[in-house]
């Protein structure tokens, strides 16, 4: 089996700290400010887990998990806008998000050129030499006496 590509290990390592590195941005930049502090670091924690979180599922549980990040990682933006925080702070802010975005979809995306060169997963096996059909009585009300 083949092992992942550096590319794909070295984006996967910074899509892990790119979130370590916006909590530590956050807590520096709003020390002064412990209620603000509070508030942005809530928004980008509940962020963060909500884009994990959309990451790992399907469907429409995927979807209310990614309104939720953009969502709360907006309001993480707009709240030291409103509050007088200084430009640099924001653009690092969403910079750290967009980066830690684009490197994990990069780590955990496929693109269809892999997924065709992949040997299928499991062993080939031929015919069934004597088959066997299993059917339960008890289930599907009777049908099967």
């Amino acid at each position: 089996m083949r092992s992942v590509s550096l590319a794909r290990r070295v984006s996967a390592a910074a899509a892990l700290l790119a979130p370590l590195a916006l909590l530590v941005v956050v807590v520096a930049a709003f020390l002064r400010r412990p209620l603000l502090l509070v508030a942005v670091a809530a928004c980008v924690s509940v962020g963060l887990s909500a884009a994990a979180f959309a990451v790992t599922r399907t469907g429409l549980l995927r979807t209310a998990a990614a309104v939720l990040a953009v969502v709360a990682l907006a309001a993480a933006i707009i709240l030291p806008l409103a509050a007088g925080g200084g430009l640099l702070v924001v653009a690092l802010l969403v910079a750290l998000v967009l980066v830690g975005g684009a490197t994990t979809r990069y780590a955990l995306g496929r693109d269809m050129a892999s997924l065709k060169n992949a040997a299928t997963p499991g062993d080939p096996v031929g015919p069934a030499a004597r088959p066997v059909l299993l059917m339960n009585p008890k289930s599907g009300g009777g049908k099967v006496e």
